[in-house]
């Protein structure tokens, strides 16, 4: 197991410590965990843009923001 940090900047927005197993994919993680398609999101790892097929490492910090903020202009 490897322990990952999730921040969730859609609605309300929180930020956990998440164990997930070694080889994790980027899409393996945030699925159930987004509230839409994740097209609809800017994901990052460690602040660089991440391919869904990008491996999740001990430490890396996922940042998921939605493209569109519900009640915002476009």
């Amino acid at each position: 197991m490897i322990e990952v940090l999730y921040v969730n900047n859609d609605g309300g927005g929180f930020t956990d410590k998440v164990a997930v197993e070694e080889g994790t994919t980027v899409s393996q993680f945030l699925s159930g965990r987004l509230s839409g398609p994740a097209s609809n999101y800017k994901i990052r790892v460690n602040g660089m843009a991440a391919a869904f097929d990008d491996q999740l490492e001990q430490d890396d910090r996922v940042v998921a923001t939605p493209l569109k903020v519900d009640g915002g202009n476009n």
